[in-house]
């Protein structure tokens, strides 16, 4: 199973290029740099009496606490699995992702991931603004909040959007394998670990040799993308970007660069009602 997993869960696309999913939409294109998504999920768990505690995660629940990387083309790249329910989402982050021991493949120069919100601004990891609407429900709760009415809150809706691709494979892949929502009372961690890793990477399988429902038409050529993000002027930047549990101001400077020009887009009607 681990070979499988191993073929069948890598990267789709080359990091060199802007993805064809960036290049369909105009308000995606100041994100022209990222390269997929990082996000957590939970599965069910059957664990020992001795390991009960640890796993009772806040789905008042025994669960493993899932971390795992999409990219455009909704497919599982990079998964980490057997994690306790009760471990936080940036605990993990740190093991996996920072632990240099760990062989996680980061983005080359340049290019980053869209992490979760419960996760810091660091080199090639983009987070959302804090304190501001990051949840869909958030923006459709009252007609005021439909429209993104500051520039923090339109970067999120848009970073929303496009981080979506994750929280849709986890969603899918719960919907396609019944046994994740209701895991067998199998041994923990040689049997139902792997049973979810090998889940999704048959999920990749399937996805990539049936037709990809999400492949797109892009809107823009590479070189249209990069011509029109890049005639967009740049604003001098105010020093607001640097958020909690942020480690790095470059990121958060990337953050308030993409920002500004979501608000010039929408100033001169180049995204619509967003």
């Amino acid at each position: 199973m681990k070979e499988f997993t191993v073929v069948h869960c890598r990267p789709t696309y080359s990091q060199h290029h802007i993805h064809p999913y960036v290049r369909s939409k105009r308000k995606y294109l100041p994100f022209k740099d990222c390269i997929g998504a990082i996000d957590r999920t939970h599965v069910s768990a059957w664990v020992t009496r001795l390991d009960a505690a640890m796993y009772f995660g806040r789905k008042y629940c025994h669960t493993q606490n899932i971390m795992a990387t999409c990219d455009f083309d909704l497919c599982f790249i990079i998964v980490s699995l057997g994690r306790e329910g009760s471990m936080h989402d940036s605990c993990i982050f740190n093991e996996i992702v920072i632990n240099d021991n760990v062989p996680f493949p980061h983005p080359k120069e340049g290019k980053c991931y869209l992490v979760d919100a419960g996760y810091p601004n660091r080199i090639g990891y983009l987070a959302p603004f804090k304190g501001n609407h990051y949840h869909h429900q958030q923006f459709c709760n009252t007609k005021e909040n439909r429209t993104a009415n500051n520039p923090r809150k339109l970067f999120n809706k848009v970073y929303l959007s496009l981080h979506s691709v994750v929280e849709r494979r986890f969603g899918n892949s719960k919907n396609r394998w019944g046994f994740i929502r209701d895991v067998p009372r199998y041994d923990f961690a040689n049997v139902q670990v792997q049973l979810v890793d090998v889940s999704m990477a048959l999920h990749n399988s399937i996805y990539q040799n049936t037709g990809n429902p999400t492949t797109v038409n892009p809107y823009f050529n590479e070189e249209e993308a990069m011509a029109f993000v890049n005639v967009i002027p740049e604003v001098e930047h105010d020093k607001d970007g640097l958020m909690v549990g942020d480690k790095d101001p470059h990121m958060a400077l990337v953050g308030l660069r993409i920002r500004d020009k979501l608000v010039y887009m929408r100033n001169n009607d180049y995204l619509g009602n967003i």
